[in-house]
């Protein structure tokens, strides 16, 4: 069973449900991580664990724990990543959704 299936079955929604609700958090943490200006401008340390429930941080954090041992990644990994994910257009889409984002400039 993939993840979409997983959720709507533990959640009590629809496969739609769950993959829209999934999509929307996803798209939520990417901006705050990418906007998030707050005392020293880290999100998952100071803005998080109060915006998510207990069980939703301890998981994030989790994840990107296990992340960052599996994956050496510096800025502009992603973008080659999906660069090797054809068709580079099934992607565009979404960084135009990101454009307008107040991106650090550091």
């Amino acid at each position: 069973m993939d993840i979409p299936n997983e959720i709507a079955e533990k959640a009590g929604v629809t496969r739609n449900q769950a993959e829209r609700a999934t999509e929307i958090l996803l798209e939520f943490l990417h901006r705050r991580l990418v906007e998030y200006r707050g005392f020293n401008g880290d999100y998952l340390g100071e803005k998080a664990h109060l915006e998510l429930s207990d069980r939703a941080f301890y998981h994030l954090l989790g994840f990107v724990e296990q992340f960052s041992i599996n994956y050496s990644w510096d800025e502009g990994s992603a973008t080659e990543y999906l660069g090797r994910l054809p068709p580079v257009k099934r992607w565009q889409k979404f960084w135009k959704e990101i454009a307008d984002w107040k991106w650090r400039k550091e």
